[in-house]
């Protein structure tokens, strides 16, 4: 099959990155030809743009009221920083994966021309309406009338709670039940599915889990992580206090710090560095979601800091699946200390993933097997 994907805008986070990267590897080994639509950044659909420029009024405003957490950032710095990381980012995805840009609002006109068969959503937090400034797209409104397939593939509100609006709400269940099926990444999706778009969905893996630690390792070089035992961190936002504790945490067991995906001197890290600086790390310490994938797809000693705003329940998900226990989520610092030297059962979990894994294989070779 000729198939498309469309998930988030793939710049500038890593885990995107390679989740994207995951499932275009996972249908091309299946036998199909797999290109995905990706959202430019500079349009003013990008929800990640949006994002930033919100985040960033936000803490203007939260450091002038005299929020003491909040740490000061230059505008102009902040944009070369990621002007550069989405330098980087497409040096990755130029060599590994089949993107074609295709500004928003997309219309049937513009992919027409490829004569996909199959349009499948997915991953990451595709439907969640604060990340994705026009959700008809990601419910497929431009295949109306095309002989197509329509599959959600682990397809994440990135929440427990519905966030869309009463019209968001009308359009996309409607959309939503032309799908030939859906799947989702969190258990709570299910219910989401049910309740506010009449549709039932399946609980299936992100696509980064699809694959194995060796494959990922097989892009990267192999020196670009520091020599020693360190602690990997990797945290989408910064305070005083998270700084603190990261502090106080690698001052107790004497190991360093050793900060992956943030920015320094020497610009930021290769996607493929990213992935050294976990597979490497003695421990690591994350509040992102693809952060604590990869330290379990590379058996490290984890812990997982919460992050109630992103949505936490995407970590409940994940560990439930695995069989982590739920207290690797947590910012008590001696949680952290003692939880960090408590080995996690990688034999259980393993086994835990290669069941999932059938599972999601499955799903995807019944789905796009079938001929029209």
């Amino acid at each position: 099959m000729n198939i498309a994907i469309l998930t988030q805008p793939i710049c500038n986070n890593y885990g995107g990155i390679l989740q994207n990267y995951a499932l275009q590897t996972v249908l091309e080994r299946q036998g199909h030809t797999v290109t995905t639509l990706n959202f430019p950044v500079i349009s003013g659909y990008s929800g990640s743009k949006v994002r930033h420029i919100l985040s960033t009024c936000r803490r203007v405003l939260r450091k002038l009221n005299g929020d003491p957490a909040v740490v000061w950032v230059d505008l102009a710095t902040e944009y070369r920083k990621q002007v550069e990381l989405a330098h980087l980012q497409k040096i990755f995805f130029d060599n590994h994966q089949h993107l074609y840009t295709i500004c928003p609002p997309i219309t049937r006109e513009q992919v027409e021309q490829f004569h996909f068969d199959a349009f499948v959503v997915g991953s990451d937090q595709v439907w969640r309406p604060r990340y994705n400034a026009y959700i008809p797209n990601l419910f497929l409104d431009f295949t109306e009338g095309m002989s197509v397939k329509r599959i959600a593939y682990a397809a994440s509100f990135g929440t427990d709670q519905w966030e869309f609006s009463t019209e968001q709400t009308t359009i996309s269940s409607f959309l939503a039940k032309k799908f030939d099926v859906v799947s989702v990444r969190e258990a709570s999706g299910i219910q989401l599915c049910k309740q506010n778009l009449g549709v039932d969905a399946i609980q299936v893996l992100d696509p980064t889990l699809l694959l194995s630690a060796e494959e990922y390792l097989f892009l990267c070089t192999g020196n670009e992580h520091p020599q020693g035992d360190y602690i990997a961190v990797y945290t989408l936002d910064y305070t005083k206090k998270k700084m603190t504790l990261l502090k106080e945490v690698s001052r107790y067991l004497n190991i360093p710090l050793y900060f992956i995906g943030r920015f320094t001197k020497k610009g930021y890290p290769s996607v493929e560095s990213w992935l050294e600086g976990i597979a490497n790390a003695k421990y690591v310490i994350t509040d992102s979601f693809h952060g604590t994938v990869f330290s379990t797809i590379f058996m490290r000693q984890f812990i997982t800091l919460g992050n109630a705003v992103r949505g936490n329940s995407r970590f409940d998900s994940l560990f439930n699946i695995l069989g982590i226990p739920k207290e690797r989520q947590t910012n008590n610092v001696n949680q952290i200390i003692d939880l960090l030297q408590q080995p996690i059962d990688y034999k259980s979990v393993n086994r835990l993933k290669a069941e999932w894994q059938d599972k999601s294989n499955s799903f995807l070779q019944r789905i796009l097997c079938v001929e029209f």
